[in-house]
């Protein structure tokens, strides 16, 4: 059985709420339900307790609890600050994306209609070329009929 003496049991209750501005945060309504609490550590030798560790103190649970909160705040915060510059840079992102996207479909328009003028263009081109082929028919029957008319 050890030398030390059980540490009693202690039940701390707390409220926590988490604002935007630390500033702001109310005092801790903290209540300790035991004001004497001993801290006793492991003996360092086979039959004694630490004489420095082994001793009755007074803790001031609210101060340490209310840096705690002040703590978990900051850190909340902090990544917040992460969180949101982190969306900025996704928005930003998203925002060269969607500008590369709007020049992409304005060049696939120019090239649309590019293509719309090249195959109006080779319509007009195969009517040219028929009336050049019925042209050249009719010329030749001209010219044939004229050496023929020449011949009599």
């Amino acid at each position: 059985r050890s030398l030390a003496k059980d540490a009693p049991v202690t039940t701390v209750a707390v409220t926590t709420t988490v604002t935007a501005d630390a500033s702001i945060v109310p005092p801790l309504k903290v209540r300790v339900l035991s004001k004497n609490l001993e801290i006793v550590a492991d003996s360092t030798s086979a039959g004694g307790v630490n004489a420095v560790a082994a001793g009755t103190s007074k803790l001031n649970e609210p101060v340490c609890l209310g840096l705690e909160v002040r703590m978990r705040a900051k850190h909340t915060l902090e990544r917040k600050g992460e969180l949101e510059d982190k969306c900025v840079e996704q928005a930003a992102f998203l925002a060269d994306r969607d500008a590369e996207i709007v020049h992409l479909k304005s060049l696939l328009s120019l090239k649309e209609a590019e293509a719309v003028e090249a195959i109006r263009l080779c319509g007009q081109l195969t009517i040219v070329e028929a009336a050049d082929v019925a042209k050249g028919g009719e010329l030749r029957d001209l010219k044939e009929k004229n050496f023929a008319l020449e011949g009599e």
